[in-house]
Parts: structure tokens; sequence; C-alpha cells
């Protein structure tokens, strides 16, 4: 009886320890669609935390209004107040018409992030630790070379394990010509006006 106690309590310890770090260092492919990190609550086994209903104090800002087909955008996770912390997060760029996540990102230097692959490298990114993570991180993202289309990001932010928030849409970029197209045309234009004077 003693031998059956004991094993329960090492089992039951060690599901309590695996679900405390639950993806700590970064999110799960699984979270690709829905962005829902699925953690599962440390006092009741078996439950998964649901995503908080209420405002959430995180946002996700674009720094522009487009992009350029093979260009980079800024993307910044911001905390209103600043003040405020967060230890998770999952980042990806869709069209708004798709679940898929489009373009890629650039990996960090800050050792914060890691690139997370759903359908190509590098089409999400998230969290390398539950390391503490301050308002104002900022990511770079690299757009297809070929438009998709507007476009926006899409953000989940875990202020701890048990308090999260799902899928804060950016504001919408819309896709500008690349430079070579629109260059291209004005210099056979040019092109053909120097070539006629020259005649």
């Amino acid at each position: 009886m003693m031998k059956y106690e004991a094993l329960v309590f090492t089992v039951s310890a060690l599901v309590v320890l695996g679900v405390a770090d639950a993806f700590p260092d970064g999110a799960s492919p699984r979270a690709c669609v829905d962005m829902v990190p699925g953690h599962s609550s440390t006092t009741e086994p078996g439950r998964v935390i649901s995503p908080q209903e209420s405002i959430s104090p995180y946002s996700v800002v674009a720094r522009g209004d487009g992009y350029t087909p093979g260009g980079t955008v800024s993307v910044s996770i911001l905390a209103e107040p600043s003040n405020i912390t967060f230890q998770g997060f999952l980042l990806q760029a869709r069209t708004l018409t798709s679940l898929d996540p489009v373009g890629t990102f650039l990996a960090g230097t800050d050792g914060a992030s890691r690139l997370l692959t759903c359908n190509v490298t590098g089409d999400s990114i998230t969290h390398t630790g539950p390391g503490v993570k301050r308002s104002g991180m900022t990511l770079t993202w690299q757009a297809p070379t070929e438009s998709v289309g507007n476009i926006r990001f899409l953000l989940s932010v875990a202020r701890n394990h048990d308090v999260y928030w799902v899928r804060m849409e950016s504001n919408t970029l819309s896709a500008s010509a690349s430079l070579s197209a629109v260059t291209m045309p004005i210099l056979v234009f040019l092109l053909g006006v120097t070539m006629a004077t020259s005649n």
C-alpha cells in the first residue's frame, strides 16, 4: 500500500511540474492556428486554462501603413501601462482572409525570441523562456517577395502561466509596389526618350 501511495505521489508531482513548466521555451506548433497556448491548470489537473476575455493591456503595432514585397517591417509589442511585463508571446502576420501565416521573421539577437515553424521556417516567432519581457519589444518581419494583399499582425501574450490574451490585431498594412516595379517602367521610358532625341 505504501509503495502504491508513493507511486501516485511521484506521478502526481511530475504531472504538476510538467504543467507548471508548459511551453517555457516558446509556443508549441499546436498553437499555430488558434494561437492559444494550451496551458493546463496547476491546481486542477486536466483543465486547460481559458484565455482572458477582458480588454488586453497589450497591443501589437506595425511601423508604417504598408509593406514592400521582400522588404522588412518593425513590429512592437506594447503594454499599457508600460510597466506591465509579460513572459510569453506568439506573433504572426496573416492576410485578412486566411489563417495561414505569411512572410517570415528575422531571428532576434537579444536571446528572448526564437523562430517557430508553422508552414515554413520562421513564419511565426515566439519566446525562448519565461523571463520577464517589457513593453517596446520589437521584432522584424520580412514580407514575401510577391504581394499577398493587405496583412496584419496577430499577437498572443502570456503575462504568466495562468493569465493570457490571444489574437490581438495590429494596424493593417497594404502592399506597395516594389522598387523595381516602380522604377523599371520609368527607366524604359527614359531610355526610349534618350534614344529618340539622339536620332
